[in-house]
């Protein structure tokens, strides 16, 4: 295996440091014969030799202090060695094992080339530890590529991620989270080269602005599910990514304030993309936005889920919301929570629930649905035939509107999940007639979505 000359010399720097940092702690521990925070040498005991599956379960039950942590981890990859066919998942999530413990366990994994799945999120492996995790994957001979590199909240910034890119050119990798590191637009140009082999890619909340989203938006263009929530991206970074978009299938937002304009972006293209799933919550969208992406969502053949709770839609948005789904025949899940939607828009959506026959769950809580918003849902509950779930906790039905929906249960024939705040308005009967529909027809796979 050639190692990539640009990942040697990171490397090299990374070993340097780290033996000057050991010289460091001999120094502070002259005269101890047993160096409880060094994890470069295996226990001097040795136990009876396991399985790789008992090993890891054995350190998944291990003290969570960092040193314990280590010194079992050395002892695990000692007694697993590198050629363990049953070890294809390596899984330690939230063990703050550190660079230190990264740097002994990246010999393991250039030895073992069965495992395909790394999850080392939160780990606080650092930039050091990421420089060392890549060198050790691109060193495997004969190893199949990655299915799985999670790395989410390990305090990887610009230098680790000249690493990991150099590594994925030659090391692709289908599924890569960097969620929570917070790299910026230079971190993000540098793992751009080896995006193109990547199918799933999780970079949330890693202080990404419309600039660097718009100048490697195309290295995206392979990735069938993207996570951008949480980042620093507008209206213009979200018109950039919507030309690179056609192989995507899940693409979240959330947490940007993408506003109306990106509404507009993403609307004129949603007809031609094959976005199935989309959240566009906490995005600043008002009726306008809504308004936009209804156009794109009526002649969508592909979008199933939609989440755009939390912003500022009201009752116009809500219309045309309603409108489309009149012409939609594959959205099955629309979530409206903590908006602005009144007694207007809830009769809209009954009127519109009277005609649909493909939703299965909306979440309408948190809204301004007063009783008369409830008797015009419960109009429409009547007639439908495939919604499951109706969330309305939280807003200003009375009692009289509870007896409203309560009514229309005892003719509709599918919902098995209706939520109202306070819960005293669930009366017995209601609870009845949710529990008779639950056995008389199963429920949506919801994994399907």
């Amino acid at each position: 295996m050639i190692i990539p000359k640009g990942l040697s010399i990171l490397c090299q720097f990374v070993v340097s440091r780290g033996r000057t940092r050991s010289r460091e702690r001999d120094d502070q521990n002259q005269g101890s014969e047993d160096d409880h925070n060094s994890i470069l040498w295996p226990p001097k005991h040795t136990k009876r030799k396991r399985s790789s599956r008992t090993v890891l379960l054995a350190l998944q039950q291990s003290s969570s202090t960092r040193e314990t942590i280590n010194e079992e981890l050395v002892e695990i990859c000692d007694r697993v060695g590198g050629n363990d066919e049953c070890l294809s998942n390596l899984n330690l999530c939230s063990y703050a094992i550190g660079n230190p413990g990264l740097m002994y366990l990246s010999d393991f994994l250039t030895a073992n080339r069965y495992i395909h799945t790394i999850n080392l999120k939160y780990s606080f492996i650092g930039d050091e530890g990421a420089i060392s995790l890549a060198y050790a994957l691109s060193c495997r001979e004969a190893a199949p590529p990655l299915e799985v590199l999670n790395l989410t909240g390990n305090h990887v910034s610009v230098l680790g991620c000249e690493a990991l890119g150099i590594m994925l050119e030659h090391c692709p990798v289908r599924e890569l989270c960097l969620s929570n590191n917070a790299f910026g637009d230079r971190g993000f140009e540098l793992l751009s080269v080896g995006l193109f082999n990547v199918k799933l890619l999780q970079v949330n909340g890693i202080q990404l602005s419309d600039a660097g989203l718009a100048k490697f938006a195309h290295t995206l263009k392979h990735c069938t599910i993207i996570g951008l929530a949480g980042n620093q991206c507008t209206s213009k970074g979200i018109t950039s990514l919507t030309r690179h978009l056609d192989q995507t299938t899940s693409l979240v937002l959330s947490r940007n304030e993408i506003g109306d304009g990106g509404c507009a972006s993403l609307g004129r293209q949603l007809d031609i993309l094959t976005i199935s799933h989309l959240d566009l919550s906490h995005c600043g969208i008002s009726d306008y936005g809504a308004a936009m992406i209804a156009k794109g969502v009526e002649h969508s053949s592909h979008i199933t889920f939609l989440s755009m709770h939390s912003n500022s839609i009201g009752d116009t948005g809500c219309t045309a919301l309603v409108d489309a789904l009149s012409e939609n025949k594959t959205l099955r899940v629309l979530k409206l929570w903590r908006n602005r939607i009144g007694d207007a828009g809830a009769a809209c959506i009954g009127r519109g629930l009277s005609s649909n026959h493909v939703l299965r769950s909306l979440n309408l809580s948190f809204n301004k649905i007063s009783t008369q918003g409830a008797v015009g849902l419960s109009i429409g509950l009547r007639k439908n035939d495939t919604l499951e779930e109706l969330n309305l906790e939280f807003n200003k039905i009375l009692a009289s509107g509870a007896s409203a929906l309560l009514s229309a249960l005892e003719e509709n024939r599918t919902v098995v999940d209706l939520k109202l705040y306070p819960e005293y308005h669930i009366s017995k009967r209601m609870k009845h007639l949710l529990n008779r529909n639950k056995k008389s027809k199963p429920m949506w796979d919801k994994s399907l979505e």
